[in-house]
């Protein structure tokens, strides 16, 4: 754990990088891309999958930009990955597609993400900030893994108008912290698990911003982004027992 001079018990609004630090990205698209698979003749291993989808995806998001939904950019970067896994043997028809896409809504949490947002939830506002389109968002939050949780408000691409690491995504959670809670920036924190899709913007924001590290990149990934949050943690729920800590102590 990294830690500064500003406690982590004074941030009253916490947003959430949602797709890989709430939800486990890695389970998800799997499990989104197997029906996929199984057409395939040669099946491909979960970690080919992951990174070609995540190349994709960037790609897509550039192409096209936050105007479009993500739904359909996820549509599209499946179809790209699906041709390139297959050699063009196998092209997917578009209900498909977008039937990979929609798998977004069903992707599982982390074994401790429900538990400890719920705590954090006690003290401070919860925001859920994602490329993803905001009905998703909150869909994920009325309906899906993060249905339990008290969630104070959902900011999808639509709401931002950018995909990260644009500065308009947590420029939105800084906005929309302002206005609906009347809380200032010093007093957010951004719980993230992408580097360089949200630590590196923070950092230049001069927004505090907490690490986990939730496929053990560990310090070599911090290196090779040249950024390091005021916390690292590897857990969701080590960042609640530091911050019960904090309070505590205060």
């Amino acid at each position: 754990m990294t830690s500064t001079e500003q406690s982590l018990h004074s941030f009253l609004v916490v947003g959430f990088d949602t797709m890989g630090t709430l939800l486990d990205e890695r389970k998800g698209l799997a499990a989104a891309f197997e029906p996929t698979a199984s057409h395939l003749s040669k099946r491909p291993e979960g970690e080919e999958v992951h990174e070609k989808l995540n190349v994709a995806l960037a790609s897509q998001m550039k192409k096209d930009g936050a105007s479009t939904a993500y739904r359909t950019i996820m549509a599209r970067a499946h179809r790209a990955v699906t041709l390139d896994l297959s050699d063009s043997q196998y092209t997917p028809n578009e209900e498909e597609s977008l039937a990979f896409a929609d798998g977004l809504k069903k992707w599982p949490a982390f074994p401790d993400t429900v538990e400890a947002l719920q705590s954090l939830a006690k003290n401070s506002k919860l925001v859920l900030l994602s490329n993803m389109d905001t009905e998703t968002l909150e869909y994920i939050a009325g309906q899906g893994a993060l249905q339990h949780v008290p969630i104070a408000a959902c900011i999808g691409r639509d709401k931002s108008h950018g995909f990260k690491p644009d500065h308009r995504v947590n420029q939105s959670l800084v906005d929309a912290a302002q206005t609906q809670f009347g809380v200032s920036k010093e007093k957010i924190l951004l719980v993230a698990q992408g580097i360089k899709s949200d630590h590196v913007p923070a950092k230049e924001m001069g927004l505090s911003s907490a690490w986990i590290d939730r496929y053990g990149g560990g310090e070599s990934a911090l290196k090779e982004a040249g950024v390091r949050p005021q916390w690292v943690f590897g857990k969701l729920s080590e960042l609640v027992e530091e911050m019960h800590g904090s309070r505590a102590g205060h």
